[in-house]
């Protein structure tokens, strides 16, 4: 375990990976991140992400930051400023469990960078290596067109593995739909779900209803006129994906070199 060079408070970090340009950090948030390191994560979150209301996202959810059981920050070597940040729990029921992906951002000036998949693949790094079986479902909401496109990317490229909605003409097993209702009652118990198209409504208004200043583009038209039409600013897309067994699970890892740092 080391501190982090930026963390002049002490909140001790376990620096997880380098590459060229940036340095990924992890915690399980066992340790509550308050007061001055708290700031400094959502100072820095602020600044990489001007036209985003960073303090409203985190305000509105004030025990986030103890209620991840997996958080990376990621870190631009240059300039010593956090510049993405992925967080994760698990959540169950007596009907599914799941890893939800809570929070994913990478600012302005990364998006076209390694940055974003370097942060997944030391996320997903650590979700293999921890005590707790990989997940067979994953999920997150969402009102980024993008965030949907990446989830079919990493995880349904390959073979039977299910994401719902299933925008982009890919079969999907009767599970996921069925998992997608009793993870959307998880995630947002007090929110209402259409199954149809699996929006929360209301879902990113009861976050941060000014968190997103626009809906990010996709060029895949399918999945773009699926957020478009269904979305006002308040709602969310529900994504559900199934790994149905450890050899899906084994195939998505090796395809994404997950176990790999």
């Amino acid at each position: 375990m080391v501190v982090s060079p930026s963390m002049s408070c002490g909140y001790t970090f376990e620096f997880c990976h380098k590459t060229k340009n940036f340095s990924h950090y992890y915690t399980d948030c066992h340790e509550p991140i308050v007061g001055e390191v708290k700031d400094w994560v959502l100072n820095d979150l602020a600044e990489a992400l001007p036209d985003f209301n960073i303090d409203q996202y985190f305000s509105s959810q004030p025990t986030i930051f103890s209620d991840y059981d997996h958080l990376v920050l990621t870190i631009d070597d240059a300039t010593g400023k956090i510049v993405g940040l992925i967080g994760s729990r698990w959540l169950r029921s007596e009907e599914v469990e799941c890893l939800y992906i809570w929070t994913a951002v990478v600012g302005n000036d990364y998006r076209r960078t390694t940055c974003f998949p370097e942060m997944l693949r030391v996320h997903f790094n650590r979700v293999l290596n921890d005590e707790t079986p990989f997940p067979a479902v994953v999920a997150t909401k969402t009102y980024n067109p993008l965030v949907y496109r990446l989830l079919d990317i990493m995880f349904c490229k390959t073979p039977n593995v299910s994401m719902y909605p299933s925008l982009v003409g890919r079969e999907i097993s009767e599970k996921v739909k069925e998992d997608a209702g009793r993870v959307a009652r998880l995630v947002a118990p007090k929110l209402d779900y259409c199954a149809e198209s699996s929006t929360v409504y209301g879902g990113q208004a009861a976050v941060a209803p000014d968190f997103f200043p626009y809906m990010q583009k996709t060029s895949v038209e399918a999945i773009w006129n699926h957020f478009t039409t269904h979305l006002s600013r308040d709602d969310q897309i529900l994504c559900v994906i199934d790994i149905p067994s450890d050899t899906e699970r084994d195939e998505v890892v090796r395809r994404n070199k997950w176990d790999i740092l």
